[in-house]
């Protein structure tokens, strides 16, 4: 968890003071602190990322340990008790899967009419809470669709949009992830693979590939906060949210392209939370282990008021929708977008070069991954010496930019 703040020789930086109160949206309070006075004086500071949801599931809860600004070190939090109660005495207990990740024991799902709250007590005794926290009203996404059009920055592709609407008014707060998942063919894919035999003296066979190399499946997260609220609206109405751009040269657009969007109905407290937190740096992920300041959440210290804790412990309903499409749905009878990287580049590497013991640049470079394309139509010419044109490895293998599995959910 992540946020990128980027210092550039400053004496001070501003301290942002927030005081998150549920029900309220707005916060303030901006004061300048001496940077290195503050690094000097630095402690660890628990870092909690929670949602549970009205989805029935296995929860997941993610701990680790911020560090001063000028460290890189990055601790998950391990070895921590970790359970989720309720006010009627349900008791909702996690293990760590691996370092930091808690995974409920069991599958649950919020409910409506209960309160939870969170605790952690962490190896070295040390306890926290969260404060009490109630699921949000559940809303739906009714539409979700891509159209063609221009970004703020003039560039051109395909926008993600949804639309959503609470009739009763209680939503007003929306928080959105997505992923998307596209296929990926290899451009300079052969049936055939070149297989190292012997070294010394070198030497090379053909074997039909017995694994799908040609067309792969790419998977990718959002890793922005992408916000949306309807405070300033008559209605609690979303029409043409969007929630993700891509570029039209972007090449996981080039096939078939399929996303699924997640909106979560947020209470005012925590979405002036994330509000916040996106206002201070649109970051790679959620939270962070470097900060110039403090961003006060909803978790606190059992044992010390003055002991701070970073993150938030929200209790959210969530709803999804998926939605398929081709690049020539919006672009019709265009040029694909480029590949991951240049194919342009094949090259013929000799088998065997003079020297005692005899090396061989097509068996180094095939042990590096490369990957045989198709055979050279003239060795000795303007690609090489060897009989064999190579590629990278991501023009002839799409295992090497995604899985050759084809997802449950895919639809041609």
């Amino acid at each position: 968890m992540n946020i990128k703040i980027h210092q550039r020789n400053y004496n001070s930086i501003s301290l942002i003071c927030l005081a998150l109160i549920v029900g309220l949206s707005s916060f303030g309070c901006v004061e300048t602190f001496d940077f290195e006075s503050e690094v000097e004086s630095f402690e660890s500071t628990l870092v909690v990322e929670a949602t549970i949801t009205n989805e029935l599931k296995q929860q997941k809860i993610l701990i680790s340990r911020s560090f001063p600004l000028d460290t890189i070190l990055h601790s998950p939090e391990r070895n921590a008790n970790v359970k989720v109660v309720d006010d009627a005495q349900n008791e909702y207990v996690f293990h760590e899967t691996e370092s930091g990740t808690y995974i409920s024991i069991t599958e649950f799902n919020a409910q409506s009419n209960r309160e939870y709250k969170l605790l952690i007590t962490t190896s070295d005794g040390s306890s926290y809470a969260s404060n009490p926290e109630n699921l949000t009203q559940t809303t739906g996404i009714d539409n979700l669709y891509a159209l063609r059009d221009f970004n703020e920055n003039n560039d051109e592709g395909m926008s993600i949009y949804v639309d959503s609407y609470d009739s009763t008014g209680n939503s007003r707060f929306y928080r959105y992830t997505y992923v998307e998942t596209f296929k990926i063919i290899a451009p300079k894919w052969s049936i055939l693979d070149l297989v190292p035999v012997s070294l010394n003296p070198p030497e090379v066979r053909f074997e039909t590939k017995s694994e799908e190399q040609q067309i792969c499946y790419g998977t990718s997260q959002s890793n922005a906060i992408i916000l949306a609220n309807t405070t300033n609206f008559i209605e609690d109405r979303l029409e043409k949210q969007r929630v993700h751009f891509i570029n039209r040269n972007n090449y996981v657009l080039s096939h078939r392209y399929s996303i699924l969007v997640r909106q979560y109905v947020q209470s005012g407290a925590a979405h002036a939370f994330y509000r916040a937190l996106k206002e201070i740096s649109e970051s790679e992920s959620l939270l962070t282990q470097t900060q110039p300041g403090f961003l006060l959440g909803n978790m606190h210290s059992e044992q010390s008021e003055d002991e701070r804790v970073l993150g938030y412990f929200e209790v959210s309903s969530v709803t999804s929708k998926r939605m398929f499409f081709n690049y020539a749905d919006l672009f019709p009878g265009e040029v694909l977008p480029p590949y991951a990287i240049s194919c342009s580049g094949l090259f013929a590497p000799a088998l065997a070069t003079p020297a005692i013991p005899p090396a061989s640049p097509l068996i180094e470079h095939l042990n590096r991954g490369f990957k045989y394309s198709e055979d050279n139509p003239e060795p000795g010419g303007v690609n090489g010496p060897g009989n064999y044109l190579l590629v990278q490895p991501k023009c002839g293998d799409c295992r090497t930019l995604g899985s050759n599995i084809v997802p449950d959910f895919w639809i041609e």
